[in-house]
């Protein structure tokens, strides 16, 4: 990440440079800001768009997330034999692990929890076809592969306790449908995710210097779902704290 940064100021020849990052790239910069405080220094500000900084409770509550989903489909009359199949699924799964992540998002893209609005395109239509496979296997990659500390991201990944550490300008980035990382606290999980809260109640961000947007049409993809007002409003923050 840092060969990045250097790279837009060293190569490219930036002198103002702003870190975004998506889902598990979320994770990767709030990881990278909290790691060294030079980092920061570096940057004029923070977009984090549906972050996975707390891959453990994060996931934790997208399953729960699927349940409901999957017991209103049933209440509904809605392939009620499929539904049962994936509430006996999670029933024998208790975490969402790198061995079990596929078959969770295959329930939960059937709920629309990755891609909620329908006007959205797949990324095939408009990326090359090697750009477009390495967009939609990263996520897969990086589950099955990254650790810290020699432990899965899925089993210890939780940022919270560090986001006091990051101080740029932030803005947060969040689709209301999002059933993959649940912005919000999901009925029937206990834990305290409210990964929204947990966000912006702990980065060390000067309160008039954060903001958190809440695309209602959206689920994990909002730059995508709203392109054009996911445009608007990092534009706006960019040419704020440029």
């Amino acid at each position: 990440m840092d060969a990045v940064v250097e790279f837009a100021k060293q190569v490219v020849g930036a002198n103002k440079v702003f870190l975004l990052g998506h889902s598990w790239g979320g994770g990767l910069t709030a990881f990278y800001l909290q790691a060294d405080p030079a980092h920061q220094q570096k940057l004029n500000g923070y977009i984090s768009v549906c972050p996975a900084f707390n891959v453990v409770d994060g996931l934790g509550g997208s399953r729960q997330w699927v349940i409901n989903g999957a017991n209103q489909k049933i209440a509904e009359g809605k392939d009620v034999a499929y539904w049962q199949k994936a509430l006996d699924y999670y029933k024998n799964n208790p975490k969402i692990l790198a061995k079990n992540f596929i078959d969770h998002a295959t329930y939960l893209g059937k709920l629309d929890g990755a891609i909620y609005n329908k006007k959205f395109t797949r990324p095939e239509s408009y990326f090359p076809a090697f750009e477009s496979q390495a967009f939609l296997s990263n996520p897969f990659f990086v589950g099955n592969n990254m650790t810290i500390d020699g432990e899965s991201i899925y089993e210890i990944m939780n940022l919270t306790a560090g986001m006091n550490k990051i101080t740029l300008p932030t803005l947060l980035i969040w689709g209301d449908k999002d059933g993959l990382l649940p912005p919000d606290q999901v009925p029937g999980y206990t834990a305290n995710t409210a990964l929204v809260d947990l966000f912006m109640d702990n980065i060390g961000t000067p309160t008039g210097q954060k903001q958190f947007i809440r695309y209602m049409n959206s689920a994990h993809e909002p730059m995508a779902e709203e392109g054009p007002k996911f445009a608007a409003d990092v534009r706006n923050f960019i040419e704020k704290y440029k």
